[in-house]
């Protein structure tokens, strides 16, 4: 505990320091007497002999006549020399006592403390509570200064327009190796109240996504967001459903728990929620999970009615959507389908297109990405040539 905790503590280290200031004279009277070195003369407190006065020397030397005449030996070796020296043993109690009394009055100090706590513990906890928003304004606005973010529009629409929307940890990822992060526009819930998203694995849709997300949040707790300009209708509740995993717990399966969670957010969702989705169905049979997707999107379309980015292989349920918009489509938001893509050069060297186009990417180039992580040559070449049959039989 600092000194400075009370006046009487003060005082109480002001003591210990005087007679901390009597040992040094003590023990430099000690080694002008013995004629010995600094490091060989020591005034010492151990348990079992209390306070003595060591000295490390074969020979002891003469100090007969001098301070050891008052001394009591109480221990010797081939090497060192103990005594008890009524100056040593008098001035050791007294800061014995000092200390104790500073561990008293520390103790009382703290017991003061926690009476004062206990009595104003409501008044604290609502000045953390202030100092709480602070430190996140504080910490907000250092990022949207450092980051380039923008001040979001908040309304009461239900629309989510955002130009050159970012994700934020992605981003600052991407500048620590130098790279660049390719930013996306996104006008959901006006004319187009769903997207559905399509393209190669890799390329982006899983970030886009998250992206809107977090910038919906961070625009409601009032940050600013990584955007070029953002306004966002009032969100009452975001749904996500993306990533796999199971719970063994619970002998759920990975299908099942993705089952669960969309179940969820179908029953819950309103018309001013925002819902990012991707790749629902994906957990079974392609057939099976085309089905479920086109579900879960035509009942997302018609009864929550609110914003939704719906990321997925099955670029089918586009031609699903044209359907069902012709024919029971009056009235409601229609549902837009983007993309992102790959290209190729003529050397066969590819790279991915992370800005998202208006339209449908039919080829998901899984065996590339297979290629990436470092798949056999002979697993690559058999799945090269199954999907070239598969592509074979589908153009009949």
């Amino acid at each position: 505990m600092h000194p400075t905790a009370s006046k009487t503590l003060t005082k109480l280290h002001k003591s210990l320091e005087e007679l901390m200031t009597e040992k040094q004279l003590l023990e430099t009277r000690l080694l002008d007497e013995s004629m010995l070195s600094e490091h060989l003369v020591a005034l010492k407190w151990t348990p079992s002999l209390g306070h003595i006065l060591h000295i490390k020397s074969r020979t002891l030397p003469d100090m007969t006549e001098g301070i050891l005449s008052s001394a009591i030996s109480v221990g010797s070796s081939k090497s060192t020399h103990s005594y008890h020296l009524p100056e040593w043993t008098k001035l050791g109690s007294r800061i014995e006592m000092a200390r104790l009394a500073i561990r008293a009055e520390e103790q009382k100090v703290l017991q003061d403390i926690r009476k004062q706590v206990i009595l104003n513990i409501h008044a604290l906890r609502r000045n953390a509570t202030v100092l709480d928003e602070l430190d996140i304004a504080a910490g907000f606005a250092v990022l949207a200064k450092e980051s380039g973010w923008v001040r979001p529009i908040l309304n009461m629409s239900t629309e989510h327009k955002i130009v050159g929307g970012r994700h934020a940890t992605v981003q600052r990822s991407l500048d620590d190796l130098g790279r660049t992060f390719v930013a996306n526009d996104c006008w959901v819930g006006g004319e187009e109240g769903m997207w559905i998203i399509t393209g190669p694995n890799m390329a982006g849709k899983s970030t886009f996504l998250r992206q809107n997300a977090l910038i919906s949040i961070l625009a409601q707790t009032g940050s600013y967001v990584p955007a070029d300009h953002a306004e966002i209708g009032i969100i009452d509740q975001i749904f996500s459903r993306v990533g796999s995993a199971d719970d063994l717990y619970r002998s759920q399966s990975t299908f099942m728990v993705e089952m669960i969670e969309t179940a969820y957010i179908l029953k819950n969702a309103t018309p001013r929620s925002f819902i990012i989705m991707d790749e629902v169905g994906r957990g079974t049979t392609v057939d099976d999970g085309f089905a479920i997707a086109g579900g879960v999107v035509r009942y997302l379309w018609e009864v929550c009615g609110c914003r939704v980015l719906f990321a997925t292989h099955f670029h089918g349920l586009v031609e699903l959507v044209e359907g069902w918009e012709k024919g029971e489509g009056k009235g409601r938001k229609r549902i837009g389908a983007y993309c992102t893509d790959l290209v190729e050069d003529e050397k066969g060297g590819w790279m991915f297109v992370h800005k998202l186009r208006k339209g449908v990417n039919k080829r998901s180039h899984a065996v590339k990405v297979a290629r990436m992580a470092g798949l056999p040559q002979l697993a690559l070449k058999t799945a090269e040539e199954i999907l070239k049959t598969a592509e074979k039989f589908k153009r009949g």
